[in-house]
């Protein structure tokens, strides 16, 4: 069994956790409106980064199982979901509130389809709202890496996120 202390210290890094990542993930959605059709890997990557997952186009053979055919995507997501903490007719919080993503993508995911020659057709944005305060956890949060990195590691702060 897991003592409560610790417990309570890994619920409390989930709760903090997942905000920021969210605003961050936010930022990211807004950022992805400079995305559009025809643009190569290299100019995604320039704006959006690296993404958290690439799924490869999915075929006629795995549609009978799969919901269907798709193209190439690369999703960018997060990590933590706290609509996963509370289980409905489970005793527990669920300890390990992840974003799963084991044959698709999740509906809060921002999704970049692409072509057979790699290129964009088409972006999928999630459409949701996060409170004030997470993005001034995300400032925070960022600022403090900076200047963990500016006066600790001695390394040059980075831009955005």
């Amino acid at each position: 069994m897991i003592p409560d202390s610790l417990l309570a210290a890994w619920f409390a890094f989930v709760f903090i956790t997942e905000p920021i990542e969210h605003a961050a993930h936010h930022r990211l959605v807004k950022n992805s409106n400079a995305v559009h059709a025809g643009m190569t890997p290299l100019e995604v990557t320039t704006i959006l980064g690296d993404p958290a997952a690439k799924y490869a186009k999915r075929g006629v053979i795995a549609t009978w199982w799969l919901e269907g055919p798709r193209p190439k995507q690369w999703m960018y997501g997060t990590g933590f979901n706290l609509d996963y903490v509370v289980i409905p007719n489970f005793p527990w919080l669920n300890p390990l509130p992840l974003n799963l993503r084991i044959f698709d993508y999740a509906d809060d995911d921002l999704v970049v389809d692409w072509t057979d020659d790699d290129l964009v057709t088409s972006v999928k944005r999630p459409n949701f709202e996060l409170p004030e305060i997470a993005f001034g956890m995300l400032d925070a949060s960022l600022f403090t890496r900076d200047v963990l990195r500016l006066f600790v590691f001695r390394t040059q702060p980075q831009d955005g996120g």
